[in-house]
């Protein structure tokens, strides 16, 4: 986990302000079981260590922001994840040919999804189980956004 503290340039870029927020926020973050804390003083106002080192903090050497965000080791797949799927739209046709088609509209957050898998969520009386998944024809531009 990385711990910024910002506004350092509020406190004239003190050594001692930064080790004491540093020093507290460890204990506590360890007292919550999180193992590993790599504290960064920074000012996002002046760019001092976000992106490149700071003159004004010649006391800090260790890394800046974008340098550790740059190494940190990814944990884990979210292929590996359970499923999730935010519903963005519900799609309800009802047309002669599809009378009781309901459609679900989302990009998948996390998880995988297969045809026929059995599914947690179900409605009375109907089969917990997709009978398909269909998929767009064409890449979404959006992110995630309806278009207009």
């Amino acid at each position: 986990m990385v711990l910024a503290v910002n506004k350092m340039d509020l406190v004239d870029y003190a050594e001692p302000v930064f080790a004491a927020i540093a020093e507290e926020f460890t204990t506590y973050a360890k007292e919550l079981g999180v193992p590993e804390i790599t504290a960064i003083p920074i000012s996002a106002l002046a760019g001092d260590n976000v992106v490149e080192p700071s003159a004004n903090m010649d006391w800090y050497g260790g890394p800046t922001v974008l340098e550790h965000l740059e190494t940190v080791p990814v944990s884990h797949d979210l292929t590996a994840c359970h499923a999730r799927f935010p519903v963005q739209y519900v799609i309800r046709p009802q047309t002669a040919e599809h009378p009781d088609y309901r459609g679900y509209a989302g990009q998948i957050a996390a998880g995988a999804f297969r045809s026929a898998r059995r599914s947690p969520y179900c409605r009375p009386g109907r089969p917990p189980r997709s009978r398909r998944s269909t998929r767009s024809a064409r890449p979404s531009t959006s992110r995630g956004r309806r278009s207009r």
